[in-house]
This record gives C-alpha cells, sequence and structure tokens, in this order.
C-alpha cells in the first residue's frame, strides 16, 4: 500500500464526505473478523496541508472498518472547513492504526517470550476542499 493517497476531485466545503478503501497490514492482507490479526485501534487526524493547523484532532473511527477489512470513513461538514481566506485548501488526513496477532500484541519470530511488541500503521489521504460560495 503506498504511503500516501491522493484524491483528485475536490470536494466541496461544509459538505459531508465519504472515503472508502481496505485496511491491510504490511503484508496487504485485509484486518478481517476471522484474521488472526486483529485491528485494535484506528484514529484519524485532519489539517490543513499549507499550515498544517488541526481540524480534527485523533478522532477514535474503528468503527469504520467492517468484518471484511473494509473502510467507509464519514468525513462531516464541521470536518471539511475551509480554514483561510483561500477558495481551495489542501487537507491531509492521517490514519493510524494498531493492531495485534493470536490476541497477544505482535511478537516476531525469536523475539524473548513476554516481550511486548505493538504494531501500528499510518496513512495519509491529500484531498482538495473548494468553496463553493466565495466569488473572488
Amino acid at each position: 500500500m503506498p504511503l500516501t493517497t491522493v484524491i483528485r476531485e475536490p470536494i466541496a466545503e461544509l459538505t459531508t464526505a465519504v472515503f472508502t478503501g481496505t485496511l491491510v497490514d504490511p503484508d496487504g492482507t485485509p484486518f478481517t473478523a476471522d484474521s488472526p490479526k486483529k485491528l485494535e485501534s484506528l484514529r484519524m487526524t485532519i489539517y490543513d496541508a499549507a499550515t498544517r493547523a488541526t481540524i480534527v484532532n485523533s478522532v477514535d473511527v474503528l468503527e469504520s472498518v467492517d468484518a471484511e477489512g473494509n473502510l467507509e470513513l464519514k468525513v462531516y461538514p464541521e470536518e471539511n472547513l475551509i480554514l483561510g481566506e483561500g477558495r481551495n485548501e489542501e487537507h491531509v488526513m492521517l490514519l493510524e492504526w494498531l493492531w495485534t496477532e493470536n490476541g497477544e500484541e505482535g511478537e516476531p519470530e525469536g523475539e524473548p517470550e513476554g516481550e511486548i511488541k505493538e504494531n501500528m500503521g499510518k496513512h495519509e489521504i491529500r484531498f482538495t476542499v473548494k468553496n463553493l460560495d466565495r466569488v473572488e
């Protein structure tokens, strides 16, 4: 999976946007209900790419992933606003997730028993928010 996904089509400001995809481990395997790897948390942060000003700060969105590992994440109007004065603004959605393997923190082969290793993934989605009401 690439580190960054770029959404080419602008999203209208103050509207609900839906992002879809499949959440996978580093091997490309989806986090499914019957997988030995269990998705423990998924957090979303949204910020302005130019100023790095935070719009949404580390919100729990784990319920956005179904039993097959499919992601359907809604960004609501109050999370989808332009902070500056321009007509367009680039935003970044950072997704961060933790998982365990076989119900225990993932321990690579050969690691001492009882030593806990956290498994973590990150992905960013870049998109443009467009204000449809302003005329420049």
